[in-house]
């Protein structure tokens, strides 16, 4: 037997609509000016996780996939905010991955990078610290190597 949805029925899926924003956002530039909305109505669709408390191997490929198009999604609204130098902005975006992907290294560099654009030194000491802090005490790692240099370059370079 095969099952099948009918064709005359209308579905609405946050989760496959999340899929298509996301795909058509990164085949835009951040110059084009419908591209803000398409992050924002991304970023509105990323809550929760798929199919939370299931643990079936298909259910978990898909909550990492969905995961991940949560990031770019929030990525890609601030990398725009940064693109435009709307920094604060950008930075409330990069802030939001830490709230379900804790240990995403590139949010974390992005938001020193923001700091060091508004001369904010001390921001960026303390946000590679929280990361250091997070992935020792979560992960028992070390920022990487790419975090690293560019947080020494960051601090060098404002003193």
């Amino acid at each position: 037997d095969i099952y099948q949805l009918d064709s005359d029925v209308q579905l609405w899926c946050d989760a496959l609509l999340l899929e298509s924003i996301v795909k058509e956002a990164k085949r835009l530039s951040n110059e084009n000016p419908h591209i803000f909305h398409l992050w924002y109505q991304a970023t509105q669709l990323t809550y929760g996780e798929f199919l939370p408390g299931l643990d079936r191997d298909w259910i978990v490929r898909k909550r990492n996939y969905y995961q991940q198009l949560s990031i770019d999604a929030w990525m890609g609204l601030a990398d725009y905010h940064r693109y435009h130098e709307d920094y604060r902005s950008a930075l409330s975006a990069y802030q939001q991955i830490e709230s379900f992907a804790p240990h995403h290294e590139a949010s974390y560099r992005a938001r020193m990078e923001c700091y060091s654009a508004l001369g904010e030194i001390a921001s960026i000491s303390l946000t590679y610290k929280a990361l250091e802090q997070r992935l020792a005490r979560d992960l028992q790692i070390q920022p990487s190597e790419q975090s690293h240099r560019l947080y020494k370059r960051l601090i060098s370079s404002a003193s």
